[in-house]
């Protein structure tokens, strides 16, 4: 009935709201000072919207009746629709609703149109923009919750956004489930409507967004309308006259428009178009505050004598706006216009009024002259018109005289002296001494004298006159070093400053004390300082001798702060402490110092409260207050005002309200910086009116303290004040408890830096004997907190009269936040003096205010057993009990309670009883699980030797357990359209639902029996949704057990695979099968709708235990993972048999996690809730407890299981001990708490604690840095066998493209180990490492306590890469890099990455003439070549290319400087190709000689041709023939992978004549010598063809054989069409352009034989029609081709397919260009596959990372197996792929791939070619042992190697022997495809060309192993095949190998010879 009665009072106040007649702005009483003010008073002058009561309430919700109210008076609907609306009876609202629904405006679901209910934000702009006929914008938000907005509304709140009709909340916000209120909807009208035509006759519309005629009778002229114009139903017919009307015309009712054409203009004849009436006079000419110096009246400005800057307010009649100017000189401003500047309510600085710059010569004035008109409906008032003077008065002037109050009088006794800044100072003087209060601003240069000033007025040289420091800033101590005169020494007076700012004034005044000459050294004022310094602090009376004050501490604005109160005259010296109200500046109080140092902030608004509420009660407990005396303010304060008043109430409406008490601030520290951006101002009272208002500027950055900012002040729990007095008197007895101090929840640290939350709410109280109560004040710091003492409730701010029990009486005073779930105890100790009573006992959880949140209104009444502890205060006191209600003093049952809490023998950790009380275990065998309560009674006593007993404190439990077969459940949110449940099984085991906009999730699916009530069908029914799908945290049986309900309904049940087999024990269905199960790692996100949660892996309680955050709303869910603080259950986190290494590794990674997620501002650790598995609350300190849990895990690792674990209180899981860590029974039971129970030899697995040398965390960070670079990273270990500690995880660090340097901090297993890093020692915990281009393999070692034992890690650093990018340019830019030449000299060039440029892309190196830079061109050419598709089909790619600029020549043409210059192109072309920065495929690199240049580039490539791809010189000089005969004739000595005649086991003999090369030369003059010697060696010996200018020379002669080379071995490589050379002039055109595309980039060179074979260049896509595939695999934007011949199409059946893997810095386009695999393709009807890997490093050489296949499964990278199983299915959705015939091969890197898929998945190939391609990893070793574990399938692998180069030597050395890794690699694959026979390895081992065990064919020698007759291995050994791929294998492979093998349906491989 209550709940109803409300309603409808509420509901008649809105009726009356909106039915009353319209009032404007001016009578609203709460809209002054409001944001929207000003468009309030305007459409309450159109009638629009109305208030009630005198008010307009602003901020409250709009219903959906009132908006249809509102729309309807706007447009003036004329048709109503017919009420079918089931909940539309009869209201003010009904016709309106109806109107609006007929013009399909306001839309309900059909049956309802929800008339009360507020409108939501995203609501409401649904329903303007149907009224308004606002176009819909499309689904572009730029929102931060725009995916939170729903989806019939996301068109509308775009085209809101676009046309900025909305502007969103703080952070970006939309808020579309928020209530729109009042004041929004007025605004939002505002914004749309441009012009509202209310008055018949002649307008002119302005504004360029929607106008509306609501009048009849209305002529439009010379409107311009290109926006929406609405015809109000009451319009008629509207004449538009020389008009351009080309935007919507919407006609509601009967209105038209009729359009006249253009003719003579028409003029108005008295209708405007803002409404008003040609008859209505101007508005009133605007007032402006203060008025000039001698005009101004107003009380609070008093004596304000206009000598510092200051600031005027402009005022207009409501609906005006205000335009003015100002200008320097006495009226000189112009008259101002509608084009003025435009007075704002909250305008920065307003109008400055800006002092002049001072002169010590005497003061200085300035005059500004400002004017203003005011302008309201088109109507302009007259001019008002301002003179102001304002003056600087010289820095050495102080002003004296009396402090006058607020009418003028002085105050008694008091002078005030000001500094040149009016600052404000005071003179008492009593009978024995004086005081100063405050010192003021000192300029060195112009100084001012108080001292002498103050003795001046004191009259008497023998009165010591003292300086007492308000506060020590600066404005406020700088003339301290005066009073330290020895004249005033020695008359004994003091420097009085609060103990915490001793120090912090010192540095404020000393440096004014050395500059002023007053003191030599900062020593000498140091010991003058500190021989008068003396401190001032509560309970300090400062006698002036007859003047008496008492000293009340107020930090705040500064942590320093005292307050100085005279009783005898009332007067209240505050300085700044309760701030000042100069209305001439705007604000009133600074609390907006964030933090400009260590000891210079302000207290967030929460924290000044309480100190500001324990200062006011001391206040009030000393007398009277008369008059407040300031330390800015001109007006002495009454104190028996408002002022007190309103400071308190501002102060409260910041900690109620937080953000949305604010206004934009008028004046702050704008030279800070952030300062002007974050500060807000919280005003009370009327600055323009109110001699007392307040104005307190406060930063976004602190206003409240941490965790309660950002909206969250809701959750504040904090008391401000606790008052503890006896009945009818005065005063706190808690001030005598030095924990309790000057803020209940604070503790001000003595060197005056920030103050720090206490951890101790506990508060002693004394009282005397006779004493049987006590008066509790418990003042919530949030208004809408609640407040209990003892479980019964209590007005916040009113008294509580506690009987006093016993010589000690505890109360617990709780506080529940306003959001119903943060709550905080305080404990208050009364202690009797000289009772003799013991203490009662009480419970550890406060057994009065501690509820089960099932049963949150009746204490005592739980789900579940509880487990309880009894405590006296009366130390050395005996417990005794009893559970069946007896009396325990005299009942047999009673037992005695031990409450010794005890360590365990390490003496670390937490204490805890040795046994804890079970109450009502009632779940044994005996339990037929149905439901049933049971009740317990405690009741327990204390006794001592010598005292009194204490009473029978007696204690009441219900027990009120469920069937096992039901659940309970809970809404702990329902915001932002989130949902979450909490539900509890029998046990109370916690299970969370969690409901987004499109689906719920489920986790854990608790404890029941079999039979229990199905779980999924209750969470679908909660959730109201059937998609509900299951996570299962972790695999024990009270989270598991009801899995099947899921699994039979056919939703996904979500887990890690670690806890499958322990989780399928316990289901309750047991034919559920692992195929039910998806598995998930960390990493993995649930996308709700709205609702998104990231799942972690934090294994320890489990292997696989998992939890999952909610960043967005600040919730985590963490199951077991991290442990519970169970306050009344006996244990919290259980190991079970498990080694705790893995946990405190675990925990110590998740740390750092949350708290890089903090930093990074993605959570708020301060108000992050973390909902456990078994905990009844929120834990709301995530930090404090994992500190908590890592203690109790490290403890056991440090001392061992023995002397950590003591016995526990409850053994779980077969535990026998258990660790503690904090107190389970601080702050009233709430402190964190851990007890860790476990199996003792399992927890170190048996291992002896001193040898423990494992590593537990590591962090990397890039120098300078604080993000932790860690990737793939949950723990160190993993579980081994039997929960042991297991291998090591893969370390790897992801550092920032071009880190240099990282900062490696390590974390070792045992606090006791050491830990090197690369040899090094740690410094301040962490070693610095270089790295190479961002790479390096670290190791690390720790060694354990025992000095003996060691452990070795790798953490592998590399650069990272965007999963959505992995290919994208890791180092673009120039890169000056330096060579060392064979003469010892060095050089440098540049070489110049562009973006885009990928892995192997071509490289051309540019040699510049003399004296020339073609740099820039090139680059600018390198950057517009483009890799991009131009269409679709990608039908043109064009080559992007590096370039290396050798701007080192000499171009000394001497013999010797010739060969220097070749020498210097060699070794530039060696380092480039090193890959250090980027990688230049080897056949790909170009030379571009110019001029002289040009030469050294003819006889560079003559000299090394073998390296070159292509030539092109540009008026290249001649070379010397002789010179070209002697080089031609020597022997090649670089054959491009293949051996030279010097180091070769078998020599080529290859003459550099003999090498061809593709040559054009440019220029007006052709070498002779030089073309003749490149037309030689390409073999070309006819005559050029002339084609654009150009003679082109093409190779037409067969391959030939003869002395000197054998072409035709290599002749079907080779594309005769390259052979080829070019001469020509200059071309037309862009020269560079023409060069590189026209020529050079036609051209590759291979390395397929000696000095390398020539083709050309073939696109992929464009010339051998492959389609490229580029998208999101498993995470991982991923590149492949495919090859599909013309003879395939979607209808061939059984089409073979072959995967083609490609080496190290490659991809799957340049693979395909080097294999003749499409060609092999076109001819056996085959599909190929070239995938291409992403950028990974394989060494630790200082390569850049290039593309490389992950080996070794790094979960850090890309799943490379999977990522092939993926391009086999996307393959065979578009084509009939026979699985029998899909096969693998690949070169060098490649080849190891290929070894892996074959090794991973065999059944997937039917054969596999690995060339360049033994085994040569270590990783691929690895998985060819697992997979002999295994089992293996068998799969023909075919091998091949060749005999040149190093690098093939390398990683295929060749015979193979049983030692090297070609010989283990033929031992692997013999024995896992089961070969016949043995390996005869004395023959395979010798030299391949004379074994016998070698078949050969050519060139190739073949090992050939058979099983069972099948060829199941062959090995050759390739001569004179370098580590390149050789085109002629891609055929060999198909036709010797492939083509032989198929597998059958069974998966049996089929060889057909």
């Amino acid at each position: 009935m209550k709940l109803k009665r409300v309603f409808s009072w509420l509901l008649a106040c809105v009726m009356m709201l909106t039915m009353l007649p319209a009032a404007g702005a001016a009578s609203f009483g709460d809209t002054r000072g409001h944001w929207a003010e000003r468009v309030i008073g305007k459409w309450s002058d159109y009638g629009v919207i109305q208030g009630y009561n005198g008010n307009f309430n602003p901020d409250n919700p709009i219903t959906r009746g009132d908006m249809a109210v509102v729309i309807d008076k706007l447009l003036d609907y004329q048709t109503e629709a017919e009420n079918t609306f089931t909940d539309l009876g009869q209201a003010y609202y009904t016709g309106a609703v109806l109107r609006a629904a007929g013009a399909g405006v306001l839309q309900g679901d059909g049956r309802k149109v929800r008339p009360a209910d507020p409108i939501t934000r995203e609501e409401a702009v649904s329903v303007l923009a149907r009224a308004l006929s606002v176009a819909p914008g499309g689904s572009s938000i730029g929102f931060a919750d725009g995916s939170s907005i729903a989806p019939w509304a996301v068109a509308n709140v775009a085209a809101f956004e676009q046309k900025g009709f909305v502007k969103g909340r703080p952070g970006n916000l939309f808020d579309p489930k928020a209530n729109v209120t009042r004041a929004e909807i007025v605004q939002m009208l505002d914004n749309m409507i441009a012009d509202y035509i209310t008055e018949s006759g002649t307008a002119t519309p302005k504004g360029d967004g929607i106008v509306i005629v609501k009048a009849s009778g209305v002529t439009l002229d010379k409107a311009e309308l290109s926006g929406t114009l609405i015809l109000g139903g009451k319009a008629g017919e509207v004449l538009a006259k020389n008009s351009k009307i080309t935007g919507e015309v919407v006609k509601i009712h009967t209105s038209a428009l009729k359009v006249q054409s253009s003719g003579t203009s028409g003029g108005s004849s008295g209708g405007s178009s803002g409404g008003s009436s040609g008859g209505a006079s101007r508005p009133a000419a605007p007032g402006a505050y203060p008025l000039p110096k001698g005009q101004e009246t107003s009380k609070s400005l008093g004596v304000f004598d206009y000598d510092m800057t200051y600031y005027v307010t402009l005022t207009a009649q409501d609906g005006a706006d205000i335009y003015y100017e100002i200008a320097e000189g006495e009226n000189a401003a112009p008259a101002p216009t509608a084009a003025s500047p435009k007075f704002e309510t909250y305008q920065y600085r307003q109008v400055m009024i800006e002092q002049p710059a001072a002169s010590a010569d005497g003061p200085v004035s300035r005059i500004y002259n400002v004017k203003a008109i005011a302008v309201k409906d088109g109507r302009t008032s007259a001019v008002s018109n301002w003179n102001y003077t304002v003056t600087s008065n010289p820095h050495h002037h102080l002003k004296v005289g009396a402090a006058l109050d607020w009418t003028g009088k002085e105050v008694p006794g008091v002078t005030l002296i000001q500094d040149y800044d009016s600052d404000k100072m005071y003179l008492v003087k009593g009978e024995k001494r004086a005081m100063v209060l405050d010192a003021g601003y000192y300029d060195v240069a112009d100084p001012a004298d108080l001292y002498q000033t103050a003795r001046e007025i004191v009259g008497d040289d023998t009165m010591p006159i003292d300086l007492v420091i308000g506060h020590p800033h600066p404005d406020h101590v700088q003339m301290t070093h005066q009073f330290l005169c020895a004249e005033n020494r020695a008359l004994g007076a003091k420097v009085y400053v609060n103990e915490r700012g001793v120090d912090v004034l010192f540095d404020g005044f000393k440096a004014f004390a050395t500059g002023s000459g007053a003191f030599a050294a900062e020593q000498d004022v140091r010991e003058a300082y500190e021989a008068q310094l003396d401190t001032l602090g509560n309970g300090d009376v400062y006698d002036l001798g007859g003047t008496k004050f008492d000293v009340i501490e107020l930090p705040g604005h500064q942590a320093a702060g005292i307050m100085l109160f005279d009783r005898a005259t009332g007067n209240l010296f505050t300085t700044d402490q309760v701030g000042n109200n100069r209305a001439h500046v705007t604000d009133s109080f600074w609390m907006q110092f964030a933090d400009l140092s260590p000891t210079f902030f302000a207290d967030p608004m929460d924290v000044y409260l309480s100190s500001l509420q324990v200062a006011m009660e001391r206040l009030d407990t000393l007398g009277e207050v008369r008059y407040i005396l300031t330390g800015h303010n001109d007006v002495v304060l009454d104190g028996q005002g408002t002022y007190l008043d309103n400071l308190m109430a501002a102060t409260q409406k910041v900690v109620d309200q937080g953000e949305d008490a604010m206004t934009p601030t008028l004046r702050t520290l704008d030279s800070f910086d952030g300062y002007l951006e974050n500060t807000r101002t919280v005003v009370a009272g009327d600055r323009l009116t109110d001699v007392n208002w307040v104005g307190i500027n406060v930063n976004l950055q602190n206003y409240l303290s941490d965790g309660y900012r950002g909206g969250n002040q809701d959750q504040l729990a904090d008391l401000s004040n606790l008052s503890v007095h006896e009945p009818g008197k005065k005063g706190n007895l808690l001030w005598d408890d030095p924990n309790f101090g000057i803020n209940v929840n604070w503790q001000y640290p003595a060197d005056g830096t920030k103050p720090t939350r206490k951890t101790d709410l506990t508060f002693t109280a004394n009282v005397g004997a006779d004493a049987d109560s006590v008066e509790v004040v418990p003042t919530a710091a949030s208004s809408g907190a609640s407040v209990t003492i003892n479980g019964r409730a209590v007005a916040s701010g009113a008294a509580y009269e506690a009987a006093l029990t016993g010589g000690t009486t505890r109360l617990t005073i709780r506080v529940t936040a306003k959001d119903g779930a943060s709550t905080k105890a305080y404990t208050v100790i009364v202690n009797k003096e000289g009772s003799n009573q013991v203490s009662a006992p009480y419970t550890y959880t406060d057994y009065n205010n501690y509820t089960d949140p099932f049963y949150p209104d009746t204490p005592g009444v739980f789900t579940v057993t509880q487990y309880m502890a009894l405590f006296s205060d009366t130390e050395g006191a005996t417990v005794k009990y009893t559970l069946d209600g007896s009396d325990p003093r005299t009942s047999d049952t009673a037992k005695v309670f031990d409450q010794t809490k005890f360590q365990a023998a390490s003496g670390k950790g937490g204490a805890e009883v040795a046994e804890l009380i079970t109450i009502g275990a009632d779940t044994g065998d005996d339990w037929d699980g149905s439901a049933k309560q049971t009740r317990v009674t405690l009741k327990a006593y204390a006794s001592k030797e010598g005292m009194e007993d204490s009473a029978v404190a007696s204690f009441d439990y219900t027990i009120d357990r469920m069937s096992k077969n039901e659940h309970k459940n809970r809404v702990l949110y329902e915001k932002d359209g989130m949902k979450v449940w909490q539900v509890i099984d029998y046990d109370s085991d916690k299970m969370y639902l969690i409901r987004g906009a499109d689906r719920a999730l489920f986790i854990d699916a608790g404890m029941a029996p079999a039979g229990a009530n199905d779980l999924y069908e209750y969470a679908k029914a909660l959730a109201g949704t059937a998609e509900v799908d299951l996570y299962i945290s972790h695999g024990h049986p009270d989270h598991t057990t009801q899995i099947g309900d899921f699994v039979k309904a056919g939703r996904k049940v979500y887990m890690n695979k670690n806890d499958l087999a322990m989780a399928k024990l316990f289901v309750n269905d047991q034919t559920v099968t692992d195929d039910d199960f998806t598995f998930i790692e960390e990493g993995f996100r649930f996308d709700l709708g709205g609702v998104l949660l990231d799942n972690y892996f934090v294994p320890g309680h489990t292997p696989g235990s998992m939890l999952l955050l909610d960043k967005a709303h600040g919730v985590l869910y963490s199951s077991d993972a991290l442990g519970c603080n169970r306050r009344s259950v006996a244990d919290s986190l259980t190991l079970a048999s498990n080694d705790v290494r893995v946990l405190l590794s675990s925990l110590r990674v998740f740390r750092d996690k949350m708290n890089a997620l903090d930093a990074a501002g993605e959570i708020d650790l301060d108000t992050l809730e973390t909902w456990t598995g078994h905990d009844d609350y929120a834990i709301n300190d995530l930090d404090g407890h994992l500190d908590t849990v890592i203690e109790a895990a490290q403890n056991i690792v440090d001392y061992g299981p023995d002397k950590a674990m003591r016995n526990s209180v409850r053994n779980t899981a077969g535990s026998d001990g258990a660790s503690f860590a904090g107190d389970r029974y601080a702050n009233g039971g709430t402190g964190h708490f851990i007890c860790m129970n476990g199996k003792k030899a399992a927890a170190l697995s048996n291992q002896d604690c001193r040898t423990v040398c494992e590593l537990a965390n590591v962090k990397v960070t890039v120098a300078g840095g604080t993000e932790n670079q860690m990737v793939g990273f949950s723990t160190v270990h993993s579980f081994g066998a039997d929960n042991t500690v297991g291998a090591a995880n893969t370390l790897v660090a992801e550092v920032p493209v071009g880190a240099g340097r990282v900062e490696i901090a390590p974390t070792a297993m045992s606090s006791n180990a050491t830990v090197t890093v690369d040899e090094m020692s740690l410094n301040d915990g962490k070693a610095s490492v270089t790295l190479n281009n961002g790479y390096k393999d670290v190791k690390i070692q720790v060694t354990a306590p025992d000095g003996v034992a060691t452990r070795t890690y790798t953490l592998t650093v590399r650069p990272a890469l965007d999963r959505n990018n992995p290919y994208k340019t890791l180092y673009p830019g120039e890169h000056v890099e330096q060579v060392a030449l064979s003469d010892g000299s060095t050089r440098t060039f540049t070489s110049y990455v562009p973006e885009g440029a990928r892995e192997s892309t071509a490289g051309v190196f540019v040699l510049p003439d003399q004296d020339a830079d073609v740099f820039g061109t090139w680059k600018a050419l390198a950057d517009r070549t483009d890799t991009t598709p131009v269409d679709g089909k990608w039908t043109s790619q064009q080559e992007k290319l590096i370039v290396v600029y050798l701007d080192g020549l000499t171009y000394d043409a001497s013999e010797e400087g010739r060969a220097a210059d070749i020498d210097y192109v060699n070794k530039v072309y060696a380092a480039a190709s090193g890959r250090t920065m980027y990688c230049i495929h080897e056949a790909k690199n170009y030379m571009v000689g110019y001029g002289a240049g040009g030469t050294v580039a003819q006889m560079a490539a003559m000299d090394q041709t073998a390296v070159w791809a292509g030539l092109a010189t540009v008026d290249a000089g001649a070379v010397d023939p002789a010179w070209i005969a002697a080089n031609g004739a020597e022997m090649a000595s670089s054959l491009n992978g293949f051996n030279d005649k010097e180091a070769s086991t078998r020599p080529s003999a290859t003459p550099k004549h003999t090498l061809p090369l593709p040559v054009w030369m440019i220029g007006e003059e052709t070498d002779a010598a030089t073309l003749d010697y490149w037309k030689a060696a390409n073999k070309i010996d006819g005559e050029g063809a002339a084609q654009d200018g150009v003679t082109k020379y093409v190779r037409t002669k067969d391959w030939q054989r003869n002395e000197e080379e054998d072409e035709t071995i290599y002749g079907a490589n080779r594309d005769k069409d390259a052979y080829r050379v070019w001469v020509s002039g200059k071309p037309a055109g862009d020269l560079e352009e023409g060069i590189w595309i026209g020529f050079l980039s036609g051209v590759r060179r291979w390395m397929a034989d000696p000095g390398g074979d020539l083709r050309m260049t073939l696109d992929p896509v464009a010339d051998q029609g492959m389609a490229r595939h580029y998208e999101k695999v498993g995470g991982w934007m991923r590149e492949w081709y495919v090859y599909v011949p013309d003879s395939v199409t979607e209808d061939t059946e059984d089409v073979p397919l072959v995967f083609a893997f490609h080496g190290y810095t490659l991809n799957g386009a340049v693979y395909s260009g080097q294999t003749d695999w499409p060609k092999v393709a076109d001819d056996k009807g085959c599909i190929v596959i070239f995938p291409s890997a992403i950028n990974g490093s394989i060494s630790d050489n200082g390569n850049a990372p290039f593309p490389a296949w992950n080996l070794s499964g790094d979960p850090t990278r890309m799943d490379d197996v999977a990522f092939v199983r993926y391009m086999l299915e996307d393959i065979a959705r578009d084509y009939d792929i026979d699985r029998g015939r899909v096969y693998a091969t690949g070169h060098s890197w490649g080849s190891q791939m290929t070894h892996v898929m074959a090794l991973c998945e065999p059944g997937m190939f039917a054969a596999v070619a690995p060339l360049s391609g033994f085994i040569f990893n270590g990783s691929v070793f690895e998985r060819a042992a697992a997979a002999a574990d295994g089992g293996f399938a068998g799969v023909p692998v075919y091998m091949a190697a060749g005999t040149e180069g190093g690098t093939e030597w390398a990683i295929c050395p060749v015979p193979p022997s049983e030692t090297n890794s070609s010989g283990r690699t033929l031992a692997a694959w013999f024995a896992l495809n089961g070969c016949d026979g043995a390996i005869d390895w004395a023959n395979v081992g010798k030299d391949w060309r004379e074994s016998g065990a070698y078949t050969k064919d050519g060139r190739w020698y073949a090992l050939d192993y058979t099983a069972d007759g099948v060829p199941m291995l062959r090995a050759e050994i390739v001569d004179y095949m370098p580590h390149a791929t050789m085109t002629e294998h891609s055929y060999r492979v198909w036709d010797n190998w492939f083509a032989h093998f198929s597998r059958d349906a069974d998966g049996s491989i089929a060889y057909t010879d």
